[in-house]
């Protein structure tokens, strides 16, 4: 078994696209982030190329794990697990320094018992998410207010619950993560008015919620940024945005909508389950001190 880098981002996707597809739900955030990267190989930080990675058995790919500096390390779903230390020692042998992993749960409990062990590294379980898939959405959702793609006019505010969006869901996360992140709102958000990707819910003409469709897969399209500032929460908002986006989404002519929730937060995943998405596989973020 072995590792090897890759520098092309379509030869590494075509390489990798049978691998991946089997389990499309399972690697929609690898799908997505190539999908991205093939656009722009600087996607996600103009100072730093993307890290592509294949592990093989003799010819058989195995494992796909990619970085966008700074990053973490995400890796495919695998029924090898031992292609973990392989891809573990194929770091460290290149001197590479993660901040951490992200993967399917026992992939990414193996790969961080490993990294600390070889690096002499600390290690804290960030996160637990869970990835969903939607095939219908729930027939049952009320249909009472204004769904629509977001206007320039809307900008500022939406730029505004996108920094507030970051600081909740990534509250525990290093300060310069956090800080990243809400500058990268003030790029994402007219980038996704300009392509009509972010949408808006209103209330007797309030914009009450927000959401953005994100990381096409061949199938599939996940929803992300979802919020609802607090004085608007528990009034079903959200639920009826999401329901009405993955609608739009299914008649465009794709067949899932995926996304990524906390599992600490069991008040959105119960609300996503009414839509009609169900659970995929769990997955962990540990990061490395």
């Amino acid at each position: 078994m072995y590792g090897k880098f890759y520098s092309n981002v379509s030869e590494f996707y075509d390489l990798c696209y049978s691998f991946l597809l089997k389990h499309e739900a399972e690697n929609n955030l690898i799908f997505g982030i190539l999908d991205a990267l093939k656009v722009d190989i600087h996607a996600y930080d103009p100072t730093h190329d993307p890290v592509l990675i294949l592990i093989y058995d003799n010819s058989e790919i195995v494992l796909v794990s990619i970085r966008t500096p700074p990053y973490n390390q995400i890796i495919s779903l695998t029924s090898n697990l031992k292609s973990i230390p392989v891809l573990v020692d194929l770091l460290i042998r290149n001197n590479h320094e993660i901040s951490g992993i992200l993967g399917f749960k026992k992939g990414a409990q193996v790969f961080n018992e490993l990294w600390k062990v070889k690096k002499g590294k600390k290690s804290v379980l960030y996160m637990n998410e869970r990835i969903y898939q939607l095939k219908e959405v729930n027939r049952d959702i009320q249909n009472r207010y204004l769904f629509e793609s977001a206007s320039e006019e809307d900008k500022e505010l939406l730029i505004s619950w996108g920094k507030e969006f970051i600081k909740e869901i990534h509250v525990n996360a290093p300060h310069e993560q956090i800080l990243r992140n809400i500058q990268r709102m003030e790029v994402i958000i007219p980038k996704s008015i300009q392509r009509k990707d972010v949408f808006v819910l209103k209330a007797s003409g309030t914009i009450v919620s927000i959401a953005r469709t994100s990381r096409g897969t061949p199938n599939g399209q996940a929803i992300t940024l979802v919020y609802t500032p607090p004085h608007f929460r528990y009034q079903g908002y959200a639920t009826e945005l999401v329901a009405k986006l993955c609608n739009l989404v299914l008649k465009s002519g794709k067949k899932f909508c995926y996304l990524f929730t906390d599992l600490a937060n069991p008040t959105s995943n119960s609300v996503y389950m009414k839509i009609g998405f169900q659970p995929v596989i769990d997955v962990d973020e540990y990061r490395f001190e």
